[in-house]
C-alpha cells in the first residue's frame, strides 16, 4: 500500500513541473500569426520568421512573447524585415497587435515592425 502511494506522488511530483514548460510557435511568410497564438498558452513565445504580415494579432489575455528572429540570433536586419500591418478586421483600433484582454504587461513584443 505504502508503495503505490509513494509511486503515485512520485508521478504526480513529475507532471506539476512538466506542465510549467513553454513551447516555441515559428511562424513563416504566409502563415498566420493569429492561429499561433489560438494555440499557445501563458509563457509561450510566438517566433516570426522574416516577411510581411497583414493581420491583428490579439492575445486574448494570453501573456505571450511575440518575437522576430532578432530573440534567438540577436541580428537587428530581422526587426526591418519582420513587418506586421493591420488588416482593419478590427476598423475600432486599426492597430497590429490588440492587447485589450488582461494580458497584463507582463507580454513582450520583439524586434518587430509594427506598420
Amino acid at each position: 500500500m505504502n508503495l503505490r502511494v509513494n509511486c503515485l506522488t512520485a508521478v504526480l511530483g513529475l507532471a506539476i513541473p512538466l506542465s510549467a514548460v513553454s513551447s516555441v510557435f515559428n511562424v513563416y511568410h504566409g502563415q498566420s500569426i493569429q492561429a499561433a497564438v489560438g494555440m499557445a498558452s501563458d509563457g509561450d513565445t510566438i517566433l516570426i520568421h522574416d516577411g510581411a504580415y497583414t493581420e491583428t494579432v490579439v492575445p486574448y489575455g494570453k501573456i505571450l512573447t511575440i518575437s522576430s528572429l532578432l530573440l534567438i540570433d540577436g541580428d537587428t536586419c530581422h526587426v526591418a524585415s519582420t513587418v506586421l500591418t493591420p488588416d482593419h478586421a478590427r476598423p475600432d483600433t486599426g492597430s497590429c497587435v490588440v492587447y485589450a484582454y488582461g494580458e497584463g504587461s507582463a507580454g513582450r513584443l520583439v524586434g518587430l515592425t509594427l506598420a
